[in-house]
């Protein structure tokens, strides 16, 4: 089967150039990738800069709720993904409706990748300790999908409880959008086990991740002319896809995986090589990372690896 291909908004945490934050730079990017026929555009999640991001550039992102709701509106097929929402950043509940809303607005093209945040300063500013994000993450996930899929919905716990609440915006996807757990834990493959369709050992998302977003900030200002790819440890990875095979296998049901590749446009036949690894070790979701200097450049890159890489992987659906 045929690997759905997915890219990130073209804003990343190394970029400042305020052209990038242009409303039709993001519409652009949707509509092109929907021509060129990428199967998913995604948004990430952070609403503080820590120092160590600053003052280099201007912002990092737009909230990611109207985000998604804005390309949904401004495209037809390719789906709209939170890649990622981090849980605990937001009341489960007020989550919930606002995710299901986006879903009814596009038709169903939602794609939620669901993780627990990782920068302190955004968990001092949220008035908790972030030792806790991890069992929020868990329970805040659970109060979301009793939400979705119950008319009426109780739910008690820590962090959360509500009794006979019925939520006022329904998932068009029944009996819910498709969800990824995100994380390269193993809290957060089991909360993928539990709860999720996918996990995603995205990069940044060990017990040094913040150190690490600080390391490839400095790297990519100190070298502006070499991108520091995100990272990411298969022998970890496949580690943990080990140690829970036994619950992977009790789930009925497969657990889909989802990598990344970095792409250099100047070697296309790298880039077919890395998603040829990805799949061999068994992802059916290849995240595409793009590296420009410009919304320009971004455009080329797209349209580069639409021309030089998808159709590689395309052979099933012509």
């Amino acid at each position: 089967m045929s690997p759905e291909f997915s890219f990130s908004t073209p804003i990343d945490l190394k970029l400042r150039d305020p052209a990038w934050v242009d409303p039709a730079v993001m519409v652009d990017a949707a509509q092109a990738g929907e021509a060129l026929g990428f199967d998913e555009i995604s948004v990430f999640d952070h609403f503080l800069e820590p120092p160590a991001w600053q003052p280099s550039h201007a912002t990092s992102a737009y909230d990611p709720i109207p985000l998604l709701a804005f390309l949904a509106a401004k495209t037809e097929r390719i789906r709209v993904a939170g890649w990622t929402i981090n849980l605990p950043y937001r009341n489960p509940a007020v989550l919930a409706n606002e995710l299901a809303s986006v879903d009814r607005l596009s038709g169903g093209r939602l794609t939620v990748g669901f993780a627990a945040g990782y920068l302190a300063e955004e968990f001092d500013a949220l008035g908790f300790e972030a030792a806790t994000r991890g069992a929020r993450a868990d329970e805040y996930l659970e109060a979301i999908l009793a939400l979705w899929t119950r008319e009426s919905a109780s739910f008690e716990g820590r962090f959360v409880s509500f009794r006979e609440a019925t939520l006022a915006c329904r998932p068009f996807q029944r009996p819910r959008p498709e969800i990824w757990s995100l994380g390269g834990n193993a809290r957060a493959l089991r909360r993928a086990i539990r709860f999720c369709d996918g996990w995603s050992p995205i990069a940044g998302s060990g017990d040094d991740a913040d150190g690490y977003v600080r390391l490839r900030q400095r790297l990519n200002r100190e070298r502006p002319g070499v991108h520091v790819p995100h990272s990411l440890d298969y022998a970890r990875v496949l580690a943990l896809l080990e140690s829970e095979g036994e619950a992977i296998a009790a789930r009925g049901r497969p657990l889909r995986l989802a990598l990344n590749i970095d792409y250099d446009p100047a070697d296309p036949a790298a880039a077919v090589a890395a998603a040829e690894d990805r799949i061999a070790r068994g992802a059916d979701k290849i995240g595409v990372v793009l590296s420009a200097a410009h919304p320009d450049d971004f455009a080329r890159q797209l349209q580069r690896f639409a021309d030089d890489v998808l159709p590689r992987f395309r052979q099933e659906k012509n």
